[in-house]
């Protein structure tokens, strides 16, 4: 089956709108929020996956360009089914996400109309899977699928394709973790030496867009990537969010996050003293680390404040502190069934909770729900007691992975609500002193502090023997 070589006119106006006028197109399919700018990626990446031309695009959080790569893979695959399609994110999860999106194009009946008119069938998906999206217009050599997907974690090798486009693969994880930056790195290196340039290029045909998390990741490393990135598309050319929407998100989120997902700037690290937190793996957490173990609650009432939730458990035998938590923009009674699921999952004892504020509330709500509580009165300042007790203790705590599930989770939630989200790892390797949000290191230390069953003075000094490490 092929595109007849005489046109019609009909045919040669929707080429025009697929390859030139593609922000039409994506109207059509209900993408309302795009700019003009987007219509000028989409006929770029259209054009460089076609002609095998590697790219690398920066822009900020929330700028589209995900949704824009995945109408121009949907363009290729309509317009060039000859052409094979490799596309890594970091998580299958993200995969999922991604495929979803494409499978909605795909079946539109806008795009169906068009696949009426340039091939004359009715557009089927004869491959349809997570991770794999075939047509009944393919004509790819061999029969594989047009397009195929997978997480970064795996091996690239066999996987050979026309063009490949690596989408966000450097996260906060790269921030956090230098391990989580090597990976990242290889990974990348192994692609680059799969890929093989195609006639007139010099470099392989594989396209990268995503954000800087740090200075030492994948796209801070330039000697590392094969294409010199476009211009970078900072928030405020984007003109997608108003101030009123950014001076929230920079409130929500605190200002080294908000420098990096939308100024698009590396913030220093010279006064980062808390960073390449310690997290278990998935094989690695065990609930049972956390077992009568005891919480810690830093409330939300009002304000720009998140409610964080600590438990933390001592293991002497391997001298480490085993740790969860979790962050929430919410006020604190609308938190109380998921600290309730996971007080009883973890099998918590005592749950912590300042009576600065609350005179005693929220130790009585927690009690009604059947959660051992016990209340304080914190006498000492907050950023001196982050400061001591992080130094002593820092290197000693590992997150289990269920922290690390229930940051996606909770941001994969505010992503549906269209709000933005300051995880618990985020705030604690991010702080600074005077520096907001920062109600999850204050959770953390407090939990350290209360963790020998009883309250301390300001004046005291907890020495390791106190809190039963040797």
């Amino acid at each position: 089956m092929i595109m007849n070589d005489k046109l019609t006119q009909e045919q040669s106006n929707i080429l025009n709108i697929l390859l030139r006028h593609p922000g039409l197109y994506a109207g059509d399919l209900g993408f309302k929020k795009l700019k003009p700018f987007h219509n000028d990626w989409i006929v770029l990446d259209v054009c460089r996956i076609t002609h095998g031309i590697p790219f690398t695009r920066h822009a900020h959080r929330g700028s589209f360009k995900t949704t824009c790569l995945m109408i121009a893979v949907a363009i290729v695959m309509i317009t060039h089914p000859h052409l094979t399609i490799g596309l890594f994110r970091k998580t299958d999860k993200l995969i999922k996400k991604f495929t979803k999106g494409l499978r909605a194009i795909l079946v539109h009946k806008q795009t169906q109309y068009y696949v009426q008119k340039l091939w004359g069938v009715t557009l089927r998906l004869t491959v349809d899977n997570y991770a794999e999206i075939d047509t009944n217009i393919s004509q790819t050599v061999g029969g594989d699928p047009q397009f195929e997907a997978a997480g970064i974690k795996g091996s690239v090798t066999g996987a050979h394709k026309d063009y490949y486009i690596t989408d966000d693969i450097v996260a906060r994880e790269d921030r956090r973790q230098q391990v989580e930056r090597e990976k990242t790195i290889d990974f990348f290196k192994e692609l680059v030496n799969l890929a093989n340039p195609v006639a007139g290029q010099d470099e392989p045909p594989i396209g990268n867009t995503g954000t800087i998390w740090h200075k030492d990741d994948l796209f801070g490393i330039s000697s590392t990537m094969t294409a010199k990135p476009d211009k970078i598309v900072t928030v405020k050319e984007s003109g997608i969010f108003s101030d009123d929407q950014l001076a929230k998100i920079r409130e929500k989120i605190g200002s080294t996050l908000y420098a990096l997902n939308y100024e698009m700037t590396l913030a220093s690290d010279e006064n980062k003293r808390w960073t390449d937190p310690r997290i278990l793996t998935a094989a690695q957490s065990k609930d049972e680390m956390l077992y009568n173990g005891i919480g810690h609650i830093d409330a939300r009432y009002s304000g720009v404040h998140y409610t964080a939730f600590t438990i933390l458990k001592v293991n002497k035998e391997v001298q480490r502190i085993y740790a969860f938590g979790v962050t929430y923009y919410r006020h604190v009674d609308d938190c109380m069934e998921d600290i309730k699921e996971l007080v009883t999952r973890f099998k918590c004892g005592t749950v912590w909770c300042e009576r600065n504020s609350d005179k005693g509330y929220l130790t009585k709500e927690l009690k009604s729900k059947g959660i051992r509580a016990k209340d304080y009165h914190e006498d000492m300042n907050k950023n001196v007691k982050i400061e001591f007790f992080l130094q002593k203790y820092w290197k000693r705590i590992y997150f289990l992975q269920a922290t690390k599930e229930w940051e996606d989770k909770l941001d994969e939630e505010a992503d549906r609500n269209a709000t933005k989200y300051s995880s618990y790892l985020d705030q604690v390797t991010d702080y600074e002193e005077s520096m907001e949000p920062n109600d999850a290191p204050d959770s953390l230390v407090s939990c350290l502090r209360y963790y020998g069953n009883r309250p301390m003075r300001a004046s005291e000094v907890m020495s390791d023997q106190q809190l039963k490490i040797t």
